[in-house]
């Protein structure tokens, strides 16, 4: 009980506490102390760690304040906490529409006959043909842009979700624009991922996040389009893997400027080190406009079969997952951690240069650091949003006791 009358002195205002005036002259505690005035005056409840209140039965505390009123305060028993906390910890149910979040900027393609067919995740629908021989694309149709999503079926915990298209290429024979609609079908990780490998021949490679397994005309210019994802089976997360997430990285290379060295990190290829002088042009080697790589060192390259089995869905995960280090707070998210070697030989050593790269939660996409842990290995740290879909990325947080305060 003393510990938590303690607690109570620290987080309740100077006008709730009798002994509360040696806290006056605080700016920082004077400022803590309005707020939590002002949210105890709203609602008479504050939470207070678990971990500082060893006692786990219910436990009662009389506070008089400086005018002579009196307020009771009251800690539930750490069994109703647990049950509180896991009620408030627990995220309210994701609207149909949230779980394919993890397909932003997603596209799929699939080649049937003299027809090539592209799906751009809400953005639009193409048919075309490659012209292998004179090398272009011929026709190029457009069988609709996204207009909006519809649920079509909620059943044993699966949602059945439609997108639709609509304003693409003039039909001759309806007088309006082809439209299409697209239905997200729930299938596992491994059996997406077979469908993946029956498609591996084609130009385009196609991951096991989402694929664009059938397109059909039941009618004249309008089109049924099938999408293979796990990200629709009941909540979805359980089945997406960390490696599907970063799927989507492929398509562009992570940069960070430092001083004099410019860093690129390209997901699935390699990571390099390089100086960039001024062109005065595009130079065909240059890395961006105007500028000639000068100096370059490859830090390392992605492993062949590790990259191929994480395309394939085969790649067990978990030996990649890192728990946070015994300093950090225990409840800090996971890392993913890759090895990168096989890069320009270092003089020093008479090795190949090597990297570790490890990716975090975080709020953008971005090479985080670069550090030189020991000669000619580095340290790359790389925070992505994509990986804060899936569980073992997400922050989590202490259990809480709620304090409840009363006026006589």
């Amino acid at each position: 009980m003393g510990k938590l009358l303690g607690l109570l002195l620290l987080v309740l205002p100077p006008c709730l506490a009798a002994q509360g005036r040696f806290l006056f002259g605080v700016p920082e505690l004077e400022t803590r102390n309005a707020l939590l005035y002002e949210r105890l005056r709203q609602q008479n409840v504050l939470e207070v760690l678990e971990d500082e209140l060893a006692n786990p039965t219910p436990l009662e505390v009389a506070v008089t304040n400086h005018e002579g009123t009196r307020f009771t305060c009251e800690v539930p028993g750490s069994g109703g906490a647990e049950e509180e906390s896991e009620v408030a910890d627990s995220e309210p149910p994701r609207g149909p529409e949230a779980l394919l979040e993890a397909l932003e900027d997603y596209c799929d393609t699939m080649a049937m006959g003299w027809w090539t067919y592209e799906w751009c995740h809400r953005k639009h629908i193409r048919q075309f043909h490659v012209d292998h021989v004179q090398g272009h694309v011929d026709p190029n149709w457009s069988l609709g842009n996204y207009v909006r999503t519809v649920t079509t079926n909620s059943t044993s915990g699966h949602v059945s979700l439609a997108d639709h298209f609509e304003g693409g290429q003039h039909c001759d024979e309806t007088g309006g624009g082809r439209n299409t609609r697209v239905e997200f079908q729930c299938c596992s990780h491994d059996a997406s991922a077979q469908q993946g490998k029956k498609r591996r021949t084609r130009k385009n490679r196609s991951d096991s996040l989402a694929l664009l397994t059938s397109i059909e005309e039941p009618d004249v210019c309008s089109y049924e389009v099938v999408i293979c994802t796990p990200l629709v089976c009941g909540q979805g997360s359980e089945n997406v893997t960390a490696f599907s997430l970063l799927e989507p990285l492929r398509r562009s290379c992570l940069v960070r400027h430092e001083g004099w060295w410019t860093y690129e990190f390209c997901y699935g290829r390699q990571i390099r080190q390089f100086h960039l002088i001024a062109d005065g042009g595009n130079h065909p080697g240059a890395s961006g406009g105007g500028s000639e790589v000068q100096t370059e060192y490859i830090l390392g390259k992605a492993d062949k079969a590790a990259t191929k089995a994480a395309q394939d869905g085969t790649l067990d995960e978990t030996q990649f997952l890192k728990p946070p280090s015994p300093e950090a707070d225990i409840y800090a998210p996971h890392t993913l951690e890759l090895e990168m070697g096989d890069g320009t030989l270092c003089e020093l050593t008479g090795r190949p240069r090597a990297t570790t790269v490890e990716f975090a939660c975080g709020q953008t996409d971005a090479i985080q650091s670069v550090n030189e842990v020991h000669t000619c290995h580095y340290k790359v740290v790389i925070s992505t949003q994509k990986l804060c879909k899936h569980p073992s990325f997400v922050q989590g947080s202490p259990p809480t006791r709620t304090v409840t305060c009363s006026q006589h």
